[in-house]
């Protein structure tokens, strides 16, 4: 079984890392984190989940994760556990509406080179009995870059969405080039020299940031990150545990997803601490931040395509499902809410009140930086994004004349 799973997710990989060039690079990339994987503090949590949960480990077999030849990169360690987190804290909640056995056996937590931004979000990719949570790069890229663009206007005070545009600017035009690149057809591996031709081609992007650097990130950008993230990954998991893979609800995943996301919640007792000493508040700052990201995302994404006029099969579809997924995060947004004050009534009073405040000052500063965000792309002319694409396939044209080029590699 468990040689299984590392052959049939060769064969999956190629439907996300399907860049010119992709095998002799993947492989490549994995013989080069093989170094990597001398951390093995993972397996040490790992051993921990195993000795809290045994009925679960006794119920679903997970022995494999404990082997480092079964991650393709370090990052899926984190992936994994991660995961595991989620399916332990949905399984030991008991939904009323949830299955009495849900199958969360085999979940198993991977990334893709897939760099697309209009693609990427994170989703499950069943082959059973495995079922595949896949976090493309793409998606964790946006996520950082969006938190640390919001970081930085948090730490320099810009409060209203005309300060932080003026904080952000360069930062946001790199995230809308990444977007505009996203939407050509083909070689995701080579957005960064698509973004880096609209750059040089187009006056209006000169200014746009160079290459992604984490280390700008502060702590409460590196928070909402993980959070962001931890919540897509709860989401995830609620759709398995569901069996729900035809025809995905959505509503039902983020309810379950919730559910996950709050139980796992004692894992992570350290992040969020600039919003209080209440776990009940802090513990809810997941949806909030993937609300955020998503909507901004998907606003973006469907300007894009209106500006563009892209009308090809599959695409302009942008705006149905932005309005969906705002509907979903408001209703996210009030449940995470409801949830925070029934887990706080046993706090004390003044620490739950000075995290209430917090929190409200966290969402109030997110609701004006999406703003801003959105203001920003949309004072964007048409010509200069119908020129940057033109720039971006001229390079992926160019990319695709030279399929050497996708084996060089920097390290």
């Amino acid at each position: 079984m468990q040689s299984q799973l590392i052959s049939q997710w060769r064969i999956l990989s190629k439907s996300y890392d399907r860049s010119i060039g992709v095998d002799t690079t993947r492989s490549y990339l994995i013989k080069l984190g093989r170094a990597r994987f001398a951390d093995l503090s993972w397996q040490e949590r790992l051993a921990e989940r195993r000795e809290e949960f045994p009925e679960f480990f006794d119920t679903f077999d997970y022995t494999w994760c404990n082997n480092p030849e079964f991650y393709d990169f370090p990052i899926e360690t984190s992936l994994q556990t991660r995961t595991l987190d989620a399916a332990i804290a949905l399984w030991r909640a008991k939904l009323p509406d949830m299955p009495s056995n849900p199958d969360l056996g085999w979940i198993v937590a991977r990334s893709t080179f897939l760099a697309n931004f209009a693609q990427a979000t994170p989703h499950v990719q069943p082959s059973l009995p495995f079922k595949y949570v896949i976090s493309p790069l793409g998606w964790l890229e946006f996520v950082y870059r969006y938190f640390t663009e919001f970081g930085r206007c948090v730490d320099q005070s810009a409060k209203t969405p005309a300060d932080m545009r003026e904080v952000s600017s360069k930062g946001w035009l790199s995230i809308t080039a990444n977007v505009i690149a996203s939407s050509c057809d083909g070689l995701d591996y080579f957005l960064p020299e698509m973004v880096k031709a609209i750059k040089n081609t187009v006056a209006c992007f000169a200014d746009a940031e160079g290459d992604f650097d984490a280390k700008r990130q502060n702590e409460l950008a590196g928070d909402l990150c993980y959070a962001a993230h931890d919540f897509a990954l709860c989401h995830e998991v609620a759709h398995i545990a569901a069996s729900d893979f035809t025809n995905p609800d959505e509503s039902r995943a983020d309810r379950w997803g919730l559910a996950a996301y709050l139980g796992s919640w004692g894992r992570r007792p350290l992040l969020h601490m600039h919003i209080g000493n209440s776990n009940g508040t802090r513990a809810i700052v997941g949806p909030i931040g993937f609300g955020s990201a998503g909507r901004s995302l998907l606003a973006t994404k469907a300007l894009i395509e209106r500006r563009l006029r892209l009308n090809s099969p599959g695409r302009n579809r942008g705006l149905a499902v932005f309005t969906a997924f705002a509907e979903r995060s408001r209703w996210l947004l009030a449940r995470a809410i409801s949830l925070r004050d029934h887990h706080i009534q046993k706090e004390n009073p003044v620490v739950a009140k000075d995290a209430g405040d917090r929190l409200l000052s966290l969402i109030e500063q997110l609701a004006s930086y999406e703003m801003g965000f959105a203001e920003f792309n949309a004072s964007l002319k048409t010509e200069d994004c119908e020129e940057a694409r033109r720039a971006a396939v001229a390079a992926e044209k160019i990319a695709a004349r030279d399929p050497a080029s996708a084996e060089q590699i920097e390290i």
